[in-house]
């Protein structure tokens, strides 16, 4: 079903896909030229049904400037609908970033406001390149995707660059899962502990205008702090010193890699204070990884240890695949499937009877 076809008008999509029968799967393909430079493709998996609180993890973005290149996007949509109340059609959200040395703030971007039924984009230029979550929350339902972009060398001199572009779903918590990954290619693991506050503190956060000190690829499990009072040691910080209440807490997990053959490459403990992210090389031949929530200190209930999680804090990850071209990168990033709800009965559409004499 091409989409440029039915609705060739449209810069900014959303789409949702709803079955009447049985249960269905689907995905978008997207792909841009300019001219006859490639401005990327990619498969955008379904993500997290509107809530009021979206969570896209695994957000690797390089330098860039504000509406230049490979500067990627957050979009946005409140759908139209009972939730935002009669003849409301503005709704705020507010947006939150966490990076490797926790919250980081994106001038502008802070607190939007949407209307409902449009799709909104939000550029991330200027954003320091490193890796983070992006936490959207709001008090009405709402939905978020985000992109990534790697600019590419020009085939010649005066040609357009080519882009390689990666969309990345909002998901859920993470629980127990296995991500396969392409072996032989570059890939890391993105590991973010995300505050259970609904918006992350003022004083805690850094501002981008200031020069807020980005991610690296460094960070790997041997390097975390063993013990979760050293983890809380090292949460973020205020403009006082003093790390922040509101992000208090740690969330742990066992992130182990294996190779074609089922064998374990790596197997290690990780631990990471709320509100920051974790970037984690995996060996080359890396074909799966696994990440499993641990007991975390101060949990108590069995429930509370299958998330791994303390203080509120949840843990999201995913993995960023990149391969070198003759052009460029190309990257992918790899999430859970976002896994839909039961269904204990379907709608079957009522039909004539062929007769039998």
């Amino acid at each position: 079903l091409r989409l440029s076809a039915l609705a060739p008008e449209l810069a900014r999509t959303v789409v949702r896909v709803t079955s009447a029968g049985g249960q269905i799967g689907a995905y978008l393909q997207v792909s841009e030229l300019d001219g006859f430079t490639p401005g990327g493709a990619d498969l955008v998996v379904p993500g997290l049904a509107p809530s009021t609180r979206q969570v896209i993890g695994s957000l690797v973005v390089p330098d860039s400037q504000v509406d230049g290149p490979g500067a990627g996007l957050l979009r946005l949509l409140a759908p139209e609908g009972a939730d935002a109340g009669p003849g409301k059609v503005e709704v705020p959200v507010r947006v939150s970033f966490f990076g490797e040395s926790g919250p980081v703030t994106l001038p502008g971007a802070e607190e939007l406001v949407l209307v409902a039924g449009e799709v909104t984009d939000v550029d991330l230029g200027g954003l320091p390149a490193g890796a983070y979550a992006v936490v959207v929350d709001s008090d009405v339902p709402v939905l978020a995707g985000a992109r990534v972009e790697r600019v590419g060398t020009p085939a010649e001199a005066g040609d357009s660059a080519p882009v390689e572009q990666a969309w990345i779903a909002a998901g859920a918590r993470a629980s127990a899962e296995l991500i396969a990954v392409p072996a032989g290619l570059a890939s890391d693991a993105v590991l973010t502990a995300v505050p259970a506050a609904p918006e992350a503190s003022s004083e805690g956060e850094a501002d981008v205008s200031e020069g807020a000190e980005g991610g690296s690829a460094e960070g790997a499990p041997e390097d975390v702090p063993e013990d979760a009072e050293d983890a809380e040691e090292d949460a973020p910080e205020d403009a006082s010193g003093e790390a922040s209440d509101e992000l208090a807490g740690v969330t742990r997990g066992r992130l182990t890699a294996y190779d074609e053959s089922g064998a374990v490459l790596v197997s290690e403990e990780v631990t990471i204070p709320a509100g920051t992210t974790m970037r984690v090389p995996l060996p080359e031949a890396t074909a799966a990884v696994e990440l499993i929530p641990t007991l975390t200190a101060g949990v108590s209930n069995a429930a509370e240890a299958a998330d791994g999680v303390t203080a509120g804090a949840s843990l999201t990850w995913g993995v960023l695949v990149q391969a070198q071209g003759t052009d460029g990168t190309l990257l992918s990033v790899l999430t859970s499937p976002v896994h839909g709800a039961a269904v204990d009965e379907v709608f079957v559409r009522q039909s004539h009877r062929l007769p039998l004499e």
